[in-house]
């Protein structure tokens, strides 16, 4: 894991540490690079702000979704659709 390139979108950030890249600015446009690049997948860990940029722009090709019980004072819906014309189509 120390070896893999990462990737750390931030709007603050100026600095990484673990072998990370700050990407600043337009994030959508820096996954696409990153997609067009020769290698293996994209991985992302965690949920917030940057799933709906992908999920709008169309950047994202596959979503594994793991599910921990847990329990929140507020509750918030993670696939909002912020885009009509994106659909999810569930694999087992």
């Amino acid at each position: 894991m120390n070896s893999i390139p990462k990737y750390v979108a931030s709007r603050t950030l100026k600095k990484a540490s673990w072998n990370a890249s700050v990407i600043h600015g337009d994030i959508a446009d820096e996954v696409r690079k990153l997609k067009s690049q020769p290698g293996k997948d994209i991985v992302k860990y965690g949920t917030g702000l940057l799933d709906r940029v992908l999920f709008a722009q169309r950047l994202v090709d596959l979503l594994c979704i793991i599910v921990y019980p847990f329990r929140s004072a507020t509750a918030h819906t993670y696939l909002k659709r912020s885009n009509p014309r994106c659909t999810y189509a569930c694999r087992t």
